[in-house]
């Protein structure tokens, strides 16, 4: 199965032949679930954002499976504000 992924302004020592705010196909075992494709990008549960086509994935939703052409991208939690 192949995918889209994604990874936007994550640090430099998190995968980082896919940290380039670019598009990369994985091919990825059928039926991987999302949170398994995480883990194997050693990302902790939280800290960060995931969308799935497009979709705000939050964590305890995270054990969907992959589908061929899903897009995957993954960012930084972002914090602040006055």
């Amino acid at each position: 199965m192949q995918v889209d992924m994604r990874l936007i302004a994550l640090e430099s020592s998190t995968a980082p032949e896919l940290n380039d705010h670019q598009n990369h196909p994985l091919v990825l075992p059928p039926g991987l679930s999302l949170a398994a494709l995480l883990e194997r990008l050693d990302l902790p549960e939280v800290g960060y954002g995931v969308l799935l086509n497009d979709r705000s994935i939050p964590v305890s939703e995270r054990a969907v499976p992959l589908r061929t052409g899903d897009r995957v991208t993954v960012f930084p939690a972002i914090k602040g504000g006055c």
